[in-house]
């Protein structure tokens, strides 16, 4: 359930911020514009998303839904290649068309 992930992680992450709380200087939350960058993402990127997502899983159902994941490293490397001016390499382009040919296999059309 999502409930026990979300318990797994923070017990699992817990001893590494204690660790990191202990080891590190202490972070500046900033004025109100970290907080308006966290709520944004809060409610814009996380939330929406999970609205989105779960109205794709009611539609098209759960193996075709998962292929969204897919695409994320594929947004991750253009987004820093258009943003922060990351070069791209063949090895960008290869892992894009594996991701490719791993979302064919999924949602081409059964054979009878």
């Amino acid at each position: 359930s999502a409930l026990g992930s979300m318990l797994g992680a923070t017990l699992m992450t817990s001893p590494l911020f204690a660790w990191s709380a202990l080891t590190q200087p202490p972070v500046s939350w900033g004025g109100w514009q970290v907080w308006l960058s966290l709520l944004g993402l809060g409610l814009l990127c996380t939330a929406f998303a999970y609205i989105l997502y779960f109205r794709l899983l009611a539609e098209i159902g759960p193996i075709k839904a998962s292929t969204v994941t897919f695409m994320i490293p594929v947004f991750g490397v253009l987004w820093g290649a258009w943003l922060l001016d990351e070069p791209l390499s063949l090895a960008h382009l290869y892992g894009g068309v594996l991701i490719g040919l791993a979302l064919w296999l999924v949602l081409r059309p059964a054979r009878r």
